[in-house]
């Protein structure tokens, strides 16, 4: 018999449900009838950050995820007790022997209150080649879905929004639950700068929980401009006519607003305010690794100190490239290159022969490049949820 598996929102058979692991991310399993999961070790919560929708596709058991390339967004980030920085592409999220955590918690409130569908042939499209403008993430099925943050706001299908400053409350981010043979997560497929196509497949170890993130430039407007914008990307992606707005609600931020019809061509190219913060830290957070890579240079260690040359030409070649960034951000060409560069470094320092510390150190200072890339500040676009019809 077909089973139709849903996320919550989509109210067909399943509740949806969490659980907290313990502090080694490694709570083993009681006894069950269940042979799968009798061989399940541990508890996994993938926890998705950023503008991220959702659209569960119960024939493949799956969710796929998709998020739009923003400006002013950071690019996305895969962080545990690893980390991997990833350009816009085609991807599959791979976890060993993933099955639903049967624990039960209270459902996530997505976006939009009454579920809403996009078809097969929608969904086809987000999957025929790696796109320069998304990230489509094939997630393993949980009906393990629980809200992290929530934020007030109100939507509706038209503009402009009628009584924002009256709103419930919606997941702003979200963690999906699974229990698995392997607290690892592999991240294999395909990404693309939109001229270059690079496969990829990255490894990264886990305590029990995982963030992927696409992070928000930090937001000084007073209207909630970037949260605004952020939506009407995701909309535009999803090919759905939805706008939101926020307590405390001003008309005049009518004027500004990016979801407005009448700024429509305006959307994709929002700026952030104070984005050129963000620039300088990731600037900032190089020039660590270059004092630390010129300290190691002048040491006794040969090996260190000629790899360590090599760090410092790399680094200014990264550093040559930051500097060229707008105060609004990164161009997508721009975005992707200092990916790929970051990624190569990481690469490079782990191949050298050069001992542990050395190795470990770099790699530390080099996971901060990609950390300082963001503003730490939650979006208050909301997620949203979708069926196939």
């Amino acid at each position: 018999m077909k089973k139709y598996l849903v996320l919550a929102g989509l109210v067909i058979g399943l509740s949806v449900s969490g659980c907290t692991p313990d502090k080694s991310g490694k709570t083993g399993l009681g006894q069950s009838n269940n042979a799968a999961t009798q061989a399940v070790s541990y508890r996994l919560e993938l926890i998705f950050d950023g503008p991220w929708s959702f659209v569960n596709d119960p024939s493949n058991q799956r969710i796929v995820a998709i998020a739009p390339v923003v400006t002013g967004h950071s690019s996305l980030y895969v962080r545990s007790t690893g980390s991997q920085i990833e350009n816009p592409g085609l991807y599959d999220l791979l976890l060993n022997g993933a099955i639903s955590d049967p624990q039960l918690n209270k459902a996530p409130h997505f976006v939009p209150d009454t579920p809403d569908t996009i078809t097969i042939a929608q969904l086809a499209t987000f999957e025929q080649a790696p796109m320069k403008d998304r990230y489509v993430i094939n997630l393993p099925f949980t009906s393990s879905v629980q809200a992290v943050y929530n934020d007030p706001l109100a939507y509706s299908a038209s503009y402009s929004v009628p009584n924002p400053s009256v709103s419930s409350t919606y997941v702003t981010k979200v963690a999906f639950r699974y229990l698995v043979q392997s607290l690892n997560v592999q991240l294999k497929g395909h990404s693309t700068d939109g001229t270059v196509t690079m496969t990829v497949n990255d490894g990264v170890g886990s305590e029990g929980t995982v963030d992927f993130g696409i992070d928000a430039g930090p937001d000084a407007s007073l209207c909630d401009d970037g949260a605004k914008g952020t939506f009407a990307a995701m909309t535009s992606i999803m090919q759905k006519k939805m706008y939101v707005d926020f307590p405390s609600y001003d008309p005049k931020c009518q004027d500004e607003d990016p979801q407005n019809p009448r700024f429509a061509t305006e959307r994709r190219s929002m700026n952030h305010m104070n984005q050129v913060v963000m620039n300088m830290d990731v600037l900032n957070a190089l020039e660590k690794i270059r004092r630390y890579a010129q300290r190691v240079s002048q040491g006794e260690d040969r090996r260190a100190k000629e790899a360590s040359k090599e760090v410092l030409e790399k680094i200014g070649t990264i550093e040559e490239g930051v500097k060229q960034w707008a105060d609004g951000g990164p161009s997508e060409l721009q975005r992707s290159t200092f990916v790929n560069q970051l990624k190569e470094l990481r690469v490079f320092v782990g191949k050298l022969d050069v001992g542990d510390s050395y190795q470990d150190n770099y790699a530390s200072l080099i996971d901060e490049v990609a950390l300082f890339s963001l503003s730490g500040k939650n979006c208050k676009a909301p997620l949203m949820v979708f069926g196939v019809s």
